[in-house]
């Protein structure tokens, strides 16, 4: 078996456990997040120092941009597994996926267009389309999965901007490692600052911070968020840099939903959302990614 595809489902399964994380710790997502930014911070500064920075300031920006973005987001997921269960949440999320693809073929539609001349390849991405609009009229008519989508609606925009300015920023990196420890670093610096200030700001908060941040639940709690979000940086990728087509990564990826439902089922946790119409959604993206890229 090739390393990619192994190092692919290894990602899988960190980032299944970073989107589970909060359905069982039932922390405040206020905490995690200053944890999920401090603890990458920490760890990932004495390697820089051996790490080339990256010369493009636009690069910087765009991860400073992406970071901000990230600290709405990964509230949201702490929040949503917390208020819904994590499997709900992650059936409607690769809803993004369908925002980028519009998005690029707005900006380019010779790529839209080029999908003509592969026959197969055109039926497979109207088929993806057809398939997710049907499932997301499903996925209103009933209340609960009404409810997570309503949640969730802000965090599938703000993932389909990040994985656009996450393109930009790393495309004319020619050290590709070193950039990628760079993003991960200034992501989760940009994403730790909000709280931050809140912390500084907000006397109620400040409270909150000396009372539970430090305890050991609250510790364990989030020393586990920050080594799952850095291990599945990692494996992911490490996984595009053997990969012959980084869209067989994103497809693998995108299969996170169906573990995590996988999984609440073996352990008997409440799933009251429409799961035949998530997993269309899933299933929908998925092809969505292997026949454009």
């Amino acid at each position: 078996m090739p390393e990619w595809i192994l190092f692919a489902f290894i990602h899988v399964v960190f980032v299944s456990g970073y989107n589970l994380f909060n359905q069982h710790a039932k922390l405040d997502p206020f905490l995690l997040m200053l944890w999920r930014g401090a603890g990458p911070v920490l760890l990932l500064t004495p390697v820089l120092f051996y790490v080339p920075a990256p010369k493009e300031i636009t690069f910087y920006v765009y991860t400073a941009l992406i970071g901000l973005m990230i600290s709405y987001l990964d509230r949201g997921i702490f929040e949503g597994a917390q208020r819904f269960g994590a499997g709900p949440v992650s059936r409607v999320m690769p809803l993004f996926v369908v925002l980028t693809m519009v998005a690029w073929w707005i900006a380019a539609p010779s790529s839209f267009f080029g999908l003509w001349q592969t026959p197969l390849k055109f039926a497979g991405v109207v088929f993806s389309v057809v398939l997710i609009i049907v499932c997301l009229f499903l996925l209103k008519k009933d209340a609960f999965s009404f409810a997570v989508l309503n949640f969730c609606k802000g965090m599938i925009f703000v993932s389909f901007l990040i994985d656009i300015f996450a393109k930009k920023a790393l495309e004319n990196e020619p050290n590709r490692n070193a950039a990628v420890l760079y993003y991960v670093f200034m992501t989760a610096l940009f994403a730790f600052l909000p709280y931050f200030f809140g912390v500084l700001f907000d006397p109620s908060r400040r409270k909150i911070i000396k009372e539970k941040l430090f305890r050991s639940s609250s510790v364990k709690a989030g020393g586990g968020a920050v080594l799952l979000v850095i291990a599945s940086m990692f494996f992911r990728n490490l996984a595009i840099a053997e990969t012959p087509n980084p869209a067989y990564v994103s497809a693998i990826s995108a299969t996170m939903p169906f573990w995590v439902m996988i999984y609440n089922n073996l352990i008997g946790f409440p799933d009251q959302a429409d799961k035949r119409a998530g997993a269309g959604v899933v299933a929908g993206s998925i092809l969505l990614i292997l026949c454009v890229k």
